[in-house]
């Protein structure tokens, strides 16, 4: 018999998570909350919290045969909120990461999705308690993966990701204009003859995006940034 996992957090350990002291104070934790749908095997959460200690968590599930993508959001007021699927609906959804507004509370949740030939990146935007539909924000190769979001202290925010251009893995960067959405994806790594994978992304106080990624190389991978 196949088991089914299902994704679990303790309540008490996402309102307390700021103050909390050391894991050996965990005796006053409340029990755990399952906050997937139950519809099938859950996998690979992410979740991120606010400033205001409102908290956003996103996993996959298998969903009458296909895994699509979840969001639950949480608020010390009210608790989880309830799974909703956020996906674009096109075939099965994976690795889904989340980033959260600290002014705001609005968040940013980029996965892959199959789309036609092969996987592409979305980006759904959770804004005023709802989630908008996913776009796509991926150069359209059919090959794209490791998608993460981060959002800069200007209510800006960026996603970075590894894309095969036809010559090789690439890094690209779609940045978003809270105004404009989302202004396309760029290259930012320059050698274009050698795969660039796991990309990682954050803003500095000042908004500058600064990106760190693997480059494969003769004698092994090579730590990058830009």
């Amino acid at each position: 018999m196949r088991k089914t996992f299902k994704i679990a957090f303790t309540a008490a350990l996402l309102a307390l998570a700021p103050c909390l002291s050391p894991p050996a104070e965990a005796a006053g934790f409340s029990a755990p909350a399952i906050v997937d749908s139950s519809s099938g095997d859950a996998y690979r959460a992410d979740i991120k919290f606010g400033k205001s200690s409102g908290a956003v968590a996103v996993f996959e599930e298998n969903t009458n045969g296909i895994y699509r993508l979840y969001a639950n959001s949480y608020t010390a007021a009210k608790g989880w909120s309830g799974p909703v699927i956020i996906d674009a609906g096109t075939g099965n959804a994976y690795r889904g990461k989340v980033a959260i507004d600290d002014k705001t509370g609005d968040a940013i949740a980029v996965f892959k999705q199959e789309a036609g030939k092969g996987y592409g990146i979305y980006a759904g935007i959770y804004k005023a308690g709802k989630w908008q539909r996913p776009v796509r924000i991926d150069s359209g190769s059919g090959n794209a993966d490791g998608a993460t979001a981060a959002y800069g202290p200007t209510g800006n925010a960026a996603a970075v990701f590894e894309e095969h251009d036809g010559s090789a893995y690439r890094i690209y960067v779609n940045m978003y204009d809270p105004e404009k959405g989302w202004l396309g994806p760029v290259k930012v790594d320059k050698d274009s003859t050698k795969d660039a994978m796991f990309p990682a992304h954050t803003f500095d106080h000042r908004g500058n995006l600064h990106v760190a990624y693997y480059k494969l190389h003769e004698n092994g991978l090579d730590l990058y940034t830009v």
